[in-house]
């Protein structure tokens, strides 16, 4: 007697495993956006499953929305998608999947807002106390469309400590924002942290640029400039250059001192016109 009861059991338990639909959902469900979950009865129920999808939502003001989706007269055997939205305040999702002659089915998913990455690019690889940064950020959903919604930058410092906060409502075109050194900070590994509001802290959706802070001295100037027989000896033309450590131009004005070979005297001869580093300009000498 015990091991029919048993073994009834164990009947009843693999006759409800097998009549389980299978059901492909995505990782977490995108906040404002369609998400699609696809759902297949099984072979060996008789005609057409109709399949039932309840959607609800815990909102973050602690509310609840419940929506539904009805699929009906569906093949068994072949995946059938259903689709449906996430409201933009969503904080989760539990799914209720009930398929005709399958056992009913609770899934409860994460969400996240719709963000494949957030690419960002600051305008140089070393900086030093107090300068700017000049950092561009564009942030692109999965369909590769540019995201829309509030994102959250840090400017994170080698301890990991965020000093300065930013929050944006992305534009749909690509952002630019500054971040100010300190005076006084520690050398090393600096970066910009930036992450979707609402994210629920998924790692998946935090990202980061790095740049090196230290105490470096402005390059050297380079001058370029000769003067062939016929030229005139009162004014010649002359190239400025310097680079960066990082390879990019010093741009800015130029004085150039003058010295006489007979009294070794120096005198300032300054430009009319702001000369940016690269350029050729005339002097009177």
């Amino acid at each position: 007697m015990r091991i029919l009861i048993i073994g009834s059991i164990l009947c009843w338990f693999c006759l409800a495993k097998d009549n389980v639909p299978i059901i492909v959902t995505p990782p977490v469900l995108r906040l404002n956006s369609t998400n699609t979950i696809f759902i297949t009865p099984l072979h060996r129920v008789n005609g057409p499953a109709d399949i039932k999808v309840k959607v609800h939502e815990l909102l973050q003001n602690g509310n609840y929305q419940t929506e539904y989706r009805h699929a009906k007269g569906k093949i068994s055997g072949h995946a059938h998608p259903v689709s449906f939205k996430v409201n933009n305040d969503a904080i989760e999702a539990n799914l209720t999947v009930t398929v005709s002659g399958h056992v009913e089915q609770q899934i409860r998913l994460l969400v996240a807002p719709d963000l494949r990455t957030i690419y960002l690019k600051t305008d140089k690889g070393f900086y030093k106390a107090g300068e700017t940064i000049n950092l561009r950020s564009v942030p692109i959903t999965i369909n590769g469309e540019i995201y829309v919604g509030q994102i959250e930058y840090a400017l994170v410092n080698p301890d990991g400590f965020e000093l300065t906060k930013h929050v944006v409502s992305a534009p749909n075109t690509p952002l630019s924002l500054t971040f100010d050194l300190p005076e006084h900070l520690f050398y090393g590994e600096w970066q910009i942290k930036a992450r979707p509001i609402n994210s629920q802290n998924q790692p998946l959706l935090n990202f980061a640029v790095s740049f090196q802070v230290t105490d470096y001295a402005l390059p050297p100037f380079v001058l370029d400039f000769q003067i062939l027989d016929g030229d005139s000896m009162t004014e010649t033309k002359l190239t400025a250059n310097a680079h960066y450590f990082h390879g990019g131009l010093v741009s800015g004005s130029v004085t150039l001192n003058c010295f006489d070979p007979d009294s070794q005297t120096p005198h300032e001869k300054q430009l009319h016109q702001p000369l940016l580093v690269g350029e050729v300009g005339g002097f009177d000498i």
